[in-house]
């Protein structure tokens, strides 16, 4: 794991909220763009809290900046996440500003067999808020470890090549989905909200036996 200089990363967060708080800004960003995003997000995530029952899990980890933020307040990730898991029973959770601890937390803890990831990253690699996060470093805290049987979702940017993160976690590497290649507002728009209207299904599935798209 490559460790961040996290008071650098203060200053970073602390410079982008600066221009996030500002009256002007905000009243242009979070108008009318994102409050059909805000409106889904808080629908979906009341309904999966009051529809699923039973003891199924899942925990969604995000760190990003304020601006990629307000991208997915837009496209309204929250609530296609609590979408996804509220068709299958399954509790959602959301951690912001995630430390790589968090998500080695949720990989011991077998109350959750399902795991998302949200911000910066790729195939193998996940920035959370005290460093970059690779696949091997999940290899080593999974040893001795069950096998998860649920999902594992990265919200990142993708690579052609290289093993996903969720690669040594679940039982069924079938149930790990994200994107194979960089991605901005306008194809993760289409690729949740596209004609298909598929949602987190409109991803792909990255483990190694699918060729790279």
């Amino acid at each position: 794991m490559r460790k961040y200089d996290e008071s650098k990363i203060r200053r970073f967060l602390l410079k982008e909220n600066l221009m996030w708080n500002n009256p002007i800004v905000s009243l242009a960003m979070l108008g009318p763009i994102s409050l059909p995003g805000f409106l889904y997000n808080t629908f979906q995530i009341g309904k999966n809290h009051y529809q699923t029952s039973g003891d199924k899990k899942a925990k969604c980890l995000i760190f990003d900046e304020p601006l990629t933020e307000w991208q997915d307040l837009i496209l309204g990730v929250k609530g296609v996440v609590a979408r996804f898991f509220t068709q299958r029973n399954v509790k959602v959770s959301y951690k912001h500003k995630a430390r790589s601890n968090d998500l080695r937390d949720v990989l011991e803890d077998e109350t959750f067999q399902n795991v998302v990831v949200m911000g910066h990253g790729g195939r193998n690699c996940w920035g959370a808020r005290d460093g970059i996060v690779y696949t091997k470093d999940i290899n080593e805290w999974m040893k001795g470890l069950p096998k998860k049987r649920g999902y594992f979702i990265q919200f990142t940017c993708g690579d052609e090549k290289g093993k996903p993160l969720g690669y040594s976690v679940l039982e069924d590497k079938n149930k790990i989905l994200g994107y194979t290649k960089p991605v901005d507002l306008g194809n993760r728009f289409e690729s949740l909200w596209g004609e298909s209207l598929k949602g987190i299904e409109g991803l792909v599935n990255i483990n190694d036996e699918v060729p790279a798209h």
